[in-house]
C-alpha cells in the first residue's frame, strides 16, 4: 500500500530542519548543480528506522479496534472467531483458561468479556485448514467493495505490500499466533514443515541453511523487497517449535581485538533468519513457542496491549565494564516521556523478593543479572529459576543475562520460567554471548520511546558495534511490537458487538447473587472465576470472605480466589484458601513462597513452618529450605531440618542444589 500524501504530510516531523533565519539559509546553499538539482526521496531522506516505525504504526491503525475480548473453548472457534474481523473492528480473542486469559484481561481492561460456545472441529485435512485460516485473514483486511476470496488477492486489490512474514504449521501448537499476526498485521503467511529441533537443541549447520533457503524461496515468491533492510518486507516471526540455537557459520567477521575462541559455540536462531548468507541482515526475526493457549495469548499480548509501564532492577555494582548496564538513565528516559516507572538500583535477592512479593505487575521488565539457564545472581545472591516472580499482568521481558534462554521450553529454567510466568516477548541469550552482545538498556529505550519496533530496538544493527554480527540472544515475540508511550499509545476504537456470545460480566452478577442464595463451594468457585475473568479481583476477594463467613468455601472456591487473594496481598485468607486446595500446582506454590517467603521469621508460627515444609518446591530446594530451616528448627527442632535435607536430597537436580543441602545439614547436625 502507497501513502504518498500522508508520508509528504509528515516528512517535516521525521527529519530535523536547522533554526536559521531564511537569508542565512539561502547564503549556506550550495550552488545548483546537474547534479543535485532533483530532490532526495523519502526513501533516501529518512532513516530506514524512521519509515519503519511509520509503517508499521500506519498498518497496525489502519483498522480500530474494539475494547472487548472473546474466550473460545476450542481451535475452531477460534479461527470462526478471527473470520469475524474486518476493516470495521478487531478484537481480541483468547482461550478460556485460568492464567494467561485473566491477566490479559487486567491489562486490557475490556468493557466487556464475552464466552463463546464451540463450533464443532477443524477439519481433518490440513489443506481445508489452510483454506479456512486464509479465508479468515482475506476477511480481516477485505474492503466493502472488494471480491477477493483469499488474502493474496485482497492484498492485490488494495495494492499493499506486507511489512513481514509469519511462519508456522499446523502441526505445530504454535499456529494460531502465526494465524493472528498475519490478520492483524498484514503479513505473508508461509508453512514451515519437517522437523526443526527442540528448543533446547543445536541445529546443525546445513539443516540451518536449508531452512534459511526455504525461507527465502517463500519470500521471494511473494515479490515484495526484501533485499536489505528498509526495503519493505522487514520481520519475519516463527510461530512453532525449533532450536533455540545453531552451528551455522555464517559471514560478519569480528574485529581483530576480539579473540577468535569467542566465536567457538553456537549463534541464536533468531540472529541467523533473516540474514543473507554473507551475515547481512535484510529483516528482524522474532519467535513465538509454546502450547495453543500461550501463544495465542502472546500474540494478542503483542497487538492489542499497550506498554506503558516499567519496572527495572539494577543487580551490578558497576565496576567500569558495566557501567553502561546501569539502569538509571534508563528509567530518566521513559519517564521523561510519560511512562510510569518504578526502578530498584543495588537489587539483591532480599530486595528483589520484596519487591514482587505479590506478582510484578508492569508492562515492560528491565533485569540486569548473572547466572546460566539454572540460576541468577543478584549482587552476591545466588536464586534458582523459582525466584522468577509470578507475573500480575503480561509483560515484556529485556533480560541482560548469559544462557537464560537456552532452554526456553524448560519451565524450571530461568528463560522458560519468565515465559511460562506471562512474558509474552523475551529478549535473552541462548549462549553465553559476553556483556556487550546486550545493548545497554537507555539504548533500546531511546529506541522504543521513538516508536521503533522491538526487533530493531533490541537488536544492534548493521556497523553500529563488533557484536552485531550474527550473534547469540533470541527475541521471543512478535518483531513488529510497539511500546510507545501514553501519547503513542492511543488507538481509533469501534463498538462492542459480542454476536450473541454469552456475556460474562452479566454472568458474574447472575452467579454471585445464586451463591449467596445457595452458598456452596461449587457455587462460590463459579462466581469468584467469572469475577477474575472480568477483572474484578477486589470483588472475587470480597467473595471468597463472605463465602468462608457463610461456611460455603471448599477446594474449587480456594482455588478459584488464590490468585485474587495474592495480588492483593492477603496473606491470612491465602493461607486458609491454601489449607483446603485439593492438589496444589507449581504455580500455586510459587505463589505461596513468593507471598509468605519474605515474612519467615521469629514470629512465624508452628502451622505456617509445617505447611511451608511441606510446600517446598523440589528441583531446587535448598533456597526454600535456606529461608524455612530457621522458623523449622525453631517450631520442630534441628532434627526435622536434617529429616526435609534427606528428604529433598532425593529431588534436586544437581550437584549445586545437594552441596546447599550439604551445607545447611552441616549446620543443623551439628548444633
Amino acid at each position: 500500500m502507497r501513502y504518498p500524501r500522508l508520508l509528504l504530510a509528515l516528512l517535516p516531523c521525521l527529519v530535523l530542519v536547522p533554526s536559521l533565519p531564511l537569508q542565512a539559509m539561502v547564503s549556506q546553499s550550495p550552488t545548483t548543480t546537474i547534479n543535485n538539482t532533483q530532490p532526495k526521496s523519502y526513501k533516501e531522506h529518512v532513516h530506514w528506522a524512521r519509515r519503519m516505525s511509520l509503517d508499521v504504526r500506519i498498518t497496525q491503525n489502519l483498522n480500530p479496534i474494539s475494547k472487548q475480548v472473546v474466550l473460545v473453548p476450542d481451535a475452531a472457534t477460534f479461527v470462526d472467531e478471527l473470520s469475524r474481523w474486518s476493516v470495521k473492528g478487531r478484537w481480541p480473542i483468547l482461550y478460556d483458561d485460568d492464567v494467561y486469559a485473566p491477566m490479559f484481561i487486567r491489562a486490557y481492561e475490556p468493557l466487556a468479556v464475552f464466552r463463546r460456545s464451540s463450533v464443532g472441529s477443524l477439519p481433518n485435512d490440513h489443506e481445508e485448514r489452510r483454506a479456512l485460516i486464509d479465508r479468515a485473514i482475506a476477511n480481516s483486511w477485505r474492503l466493502e467493495q472488494g471480491f477477493g476470496t483469499t488474502i493474496q488477492e485482497v492484498y492485490d486489490e488494495r495494492s499493499f505490500q506486507p511489512l513481514g512474514a509469519v511462519f508456522t504449521s499446523l502441526k505445530d501448537p504454535a499456529w494460531p499466533a502465526a494465524a493472528v499476526l498475519a490478520a492483524a498485521r498484514g503479513q505473508y503467511l508461509f508453512y514451515l514443515e519437517g522437523d526443526l529441533g527442540d528448543p533446547g537443541d543445536v541445529l546443525s549447520g546445513p539443516r540451518t541453511k536449508a531452512l534459511m533457503d526455504q525461507i527465502d524461496a517463500m519470500l521471494k515468491s511473494t515479490g515484495t523487497p526484501y533485499a536489505t533492510v528498509g526495503d519493505r518486507l522487514d520481520f519475519l516471526t516463527i510461530c512453532r517449535s525449533m532450536s533455540a540455537r545453531t552451528d551455522i557459520d555464517i559471514g560478519g567477521e569480528l574485529p581483530e581485538h576480539l579473540p577468535r575462541e569467542i566465536l567457538n559455540g553456537p549463534k541464536a536462531i533468531t540472529d541467523v533468519l533473516g540474514r543473507h548468507a554473507d551475515g547481512t541482515r535484510f529483516a528482524f526475526t522474532g519467535w513465538i513457542l509454546g502450547g495453543q493457549r500461550s501463544s495465542l495469548y502472546a500474540a494478542m499480548c503483542s497487538f492489542f496491549l499497550n506498554r506503558t509501564s516499567v519496572w527495572l532492577g539494577d543487580s551490578y555494582e558497576h565496576e567500569p565494564d558495566r557501567t553502561a548496564y546501569a539502569m538509571a538513565q534508563t528509567e530518566a528516559m521513559f519517564k521523561h516521556d510519560g511512562y510510569t516507572t518504578t526502578l530498584h538500583e543495588n537489587l539483591d535477592l532480599a530486595t528483589f523478593q520484596d519487591a514482587v512479593a505479590t506478582g510484578l505487575d508492569a508492562d515492560q521488565i528491565y533485569l540486569n543479572s548473572g547466572g546460566n539457564a539454572d540460576f541468577f545472581d543478584l549482587g552476591t545472591n545466588r536464586a534458582s529459576p523459582y525466584e522468577v516472580p509470578i507475573l500480575d499482568r503480561p509483560a515484556f521481558l529485556y533480560l541482560i543475562h548469559s544462557w537464560s534462554m537456552k532452554r526456553p521450553d524448560d519451565p524450571e529454567s530461568i528463560g522458560g520460567r519468565w515465559l511460562r510466568n506471562g512474558a509474552y516477548a523475551v529478549y535473552g541469550s541462548s549462549h553465553e554471548p559476553l556483556l556487550s552482545g546486550f545493548r545497554p538498556a537507555y539504548e533500546v529505550a531511546r529506541r522504543i520511546v521513538s516508536n521503533i519496533p522491538l526487533g530493531p530496538s533490541v537488536r544492534m544493527w548493521e556497523g553500529e558495534a563488533p557484536l552485531s554480527v550474527a550473534w547469540r540472544v533470541n527475541l521471543f515475540g512478535d518483531p513488529m511490537m510497539l511500546s510507545g508511550g501514553p501519547s503513542n499509545s492511543r488507538r481509533s476504537e469501534t463498538g462492542i458487538n459480542g454476536h450473541g456470545a454469552e456475556n460474562l460480566i452479566e454472568a458474574a452478577q447472575n452467579a454471585l447473587e445464586l451463591a449467596l442464595a445457595n452458598p456452596g463451594d461449587e457455587q462460590f468457585a463459579k462466581a469468584i472465576k467469572l469475577m477474575v475473568l472480568t477483572n474484578l479481583d477486589g470483588l472475587a476477594m470480597d467473595l471468597w470472605h463472605r463465602a468462608v463467613k457463610d461456611k460455603g468455601t471448599g477446594p474449587a472456591s480456594a482455588e478459584a480466589a488464590l490468585g485474587s487473594l495474592f495480588r492483593r496481598g492477603d496473606r491470612d485468607g491465602f493461607m486458609l484458601a491454601w489449607t483446603m486446595l485439593a492438589k496444589p500446582t507449581s504455580r500455586d506454590r510459587d505463589m505461596l513462597w513468593s507471598l509468605m517467603g519474605p515474612t519467615l521469621g521469629p514470629d512465624t508460627d508452628a502451622e505456617t513452618a509445617r505447611i511451608m515444609s511441606a510446600a517446598i518446591r523440589p528441583r531446587y530446594p535448598a533456597g526454600d529450605l535456606r529461608r524455612l530451616a530457621p522458623v523449622l528448627a525453631r517450631t520442630e527442632g534441628d532434627r526435622q531440618v536434617v529429616v526435609r535435607i534427606n528428604q529433598l536430597e532425593a529431588t534436586a537436580v544437581n550437584r549445586r542444589e545437594k552441596k546447599a543441602l550439604e551445607q545447611l545439614r552441616t549446620i543443623y547436625s551439628g548444633r
